[in-house]
């Protein structure tokens, strides 16, 4: 964070690393050609992402849970990939969404990667096939 009336060059080291400035910050501080309002914006988290081709196999596991519902909030399993709560918040699905019918589809095949790897699996994908043999 910086603190306003700082000089124009910590304003544009500032603007170049993405660190917000706190108050107002007058035109003569701003980096020449950089709009005063971009400069106390603070930047957007970004998502997490899966890649396309580990996301696809995915999809036939919610396909087969859920009929490919990643919003479904059910009594026992959650989520596009049916995972329960307790999965949800031990594996940090808590720092996405508070539930998993919350959370992106991205962020919901982090967790499950993650609960895959802690049982030795961290590359497999259950169901990959679309036969619904459960996981």
């Amino acid at each position: 964070m910086i603190r306003v009336g700082t000089s124009a060059r910590v304003v544009a080291t500032a603007f170049l690393f993405g660190i917000l400035i706190q108050g107002p910050v007058s035109a003569a501080a701003a980096p020449a050609g950089v709009p005063v309002a971009s400069l106390t914006q603070a930047a957007p988290t970004p998502h997490p992402v899966v890649s396309p081709v580990i996301m696809n196999l995915w999809k036939n596991v919610a396909q087969c849970e859920h009929a490919g519902n990643w919003t479904f909030a059910g009594p026992y399993y959650d989520g596009g990939l049916g995972i329960t709560p307790w999965n949800w918040s031990y594996y940090g699905g808590k720092q996405f969404a508070p539930a998993a019918h919350s959370a992106t589809p991205d962020e919901q095949v982090i967790v499950a990667r993650r609960i895959q790897a802690a049982a030795g699996l961290p590359d497999y994908v259950p169901d990959q096939n679309g036969y619904c043999r459960g996981w």
